[in-house]
């Protein structure tokens, strides 16, 4: 099957010369936030520490992990200033939107997709026509929040319009959707009732439920299962799926990854490596558009079999 999702790679080259002023102020704004911070910092230690003698080096030690904070925010400004500059210029070469902190993504999905958590966050959002639909990418992080945070989910959602119903199912790692020690899965699915496996084995299986064991009869089923299980391991083996849901009228997947997509420039990115940085951007603009083509697989197969032919083989 084509896929027809998949653009063609664009010479970003032109693009990025045209922005290199505005990456360039961004980091010297950035370094001069940071040569601030060190003199202002010197000064708090040299006067802590003569003009204090009982609590001066309590405050040269409070004022080093301010400074050492305010750096930090320094570097992930920079950071976040780089790829403002430079994803809207490569979603835009794919005839996509792009938005940072894009926060209310996360109530438009579905509560089975991903884990409950109190730190919920969208840093990244690509929205626009593909393929003939409207769809919605977000790189979506998961945390328990606390003192003691742990992440429970980063990856990739995209958020796929059908325009063939598909089977009412949902896939999942198997492995997230069991209990660890005392605590609950990173996925519910008490409710629903296992139909069978898509791919994998033991803790690598990616499993199928739904609410009635009937969908199973659905036409093209297991070819609509093939075609979303596929999407574990793409993107250079950084993704791995996470889970998938469809209630017939539009679909949501979740890839987990192992790094931050679209991580772009910074503090001490040189010419070429922001360079380096934007190619690599662009082949990660790749992961949402395979969840594009999973759908169009899927829709093919169940057209397919509600008429009786049989799908081309891939």
């Amino acid at each position: 099957m084509p896929d027809p999702a998949q653009p063609a790679s664009p010479d970003i080259g032109d693009a990025l010369a045209r922005l290199m002023p505005r990456l360039h102020a961004a980091r010297r704004r950035g370094w001069r936030l940071v040569a601030a911070v060190v003199a202002l910092w010197g000064l708090v230690v040299v006067v802590a520490v003569r003009g204090f003698p009982v609590d001066g080096f309590s405050i040269a030690l409070v004022a080093t992990v301010a400074a050492a904070v305010l750096v930090v925010v320094a570097a992930q400004t920079t950071r976040r200033a780089h790829e403002a500059a430079v994803m809207p210029a490569l979603a835009g070469a794919l005839g996509l939107d792009y938005r940072q902190d894009a926060a209310e993504f996360l109530p438009t999905l579905n509560g089975r997709l991903l884990p409950e958590g109190a730190r919920r966050s969208c840093e990244d959002l690509l929205t626009g026509r593909v393929a003939g639909r409207q769809v919605r990418f977000g790189e979506v992080s998961i945390a328990t929040g606390g003192k003691n945070s742990r992440l429970l989910f980063r990856g990739f959602v995209a958020v796929l319009p059908n325009l063939v119903a598909l089977p009412p199912v949902f896939l999942a790692a198997e492995a997230a959707t069991r209990s660890r020690g005392f605590g609950r899965p990173l996925l519910q699915v008490n409710d629903l009732v296992y139909i069978t496996r898509a791919r994998g084995s033991g803790d690598d299986g990616i499993g199928v439920w739904s609410r009635s064991a009937g969908v199973a009869a659905a036409p093209g089923f297991a070819a609509v299962l093939e075609a979303l299980a596929r999407l574990d391991g793409h993107a250079a083996g950084r993704a791995a799926f996470f889970s998938a849901v469809s209630d017939g009228r539009e679909t949501q997947i979740a890839l987990r990854h192992a790094g931050d997509l679209f991580r772009i420039g910074g503090l001490f990115a040189s010419d070429d490596g922001l360079m380096d940085e934007v190619r690599r951007a662009f082949d990660d603009l790749a992961l949402p558009l395979r969840a594009v083509d999973a759908v169009l697989e899927a829709e093919a197969a169940v057209a397919a079999a509600a008429v009786g032919r049989p799908l081309p083989r891939r």
